[in-house]
């Protein structure tokens, strides 16, 4: 009986407090924010505290676009890039990213084929 109330317990928690089970491995989640298809996992990983992990969630191409608008605004220059380097962003929030001070943010704006001449 206690072995399965352990059992509930854990994934009562995993699902109200912790979403999915996310690996600990920072190049793990870094992979998974990459490759995922699953919008609640990107949700998740684009909050997580390492600025890689947020950055692989905005270059998925999958990211929603409200996603990736908070990406954008993100305090980090790579996450920035990495948003504007998505072949998904819509042209707005490449707009927007165009006129950062960053010039490596302008810069893959521009290179950006999806970005608007």
């Amino acid at each position: 009986m206690k072995k399965f109330a352990a059992i509930l317990t854990t994934i009562f928690l995993a699902g109200c407090f912790g979403g999915p089970d996310l690996p600990k491995e920072n190049g793990e989640r870094m992979d998974l924010a990459r490759e995922t298809k699953d919008v609640e996992i990107l949700k998740v990983l684009a909050k997580d505290k390492n600025q890689g992990v947020r950055a692989n969630v905005g270059a998925n191409q999958l990211t929603p676009v409200a996603l990736l608008q908070k990406l954008a605004d993100d305090s980090s220059a790579t996450v920035q890039k990495y948003v504007a380097s998505n072949l998904s962003a819509p042209q707005e929030i490449l707009e927007e990213l165009s006129t950062r001070e960053d010039p490596k943010i302008r810069w893959v704006v521009a290179t950006n084929p999806t970005t608007k001449k």
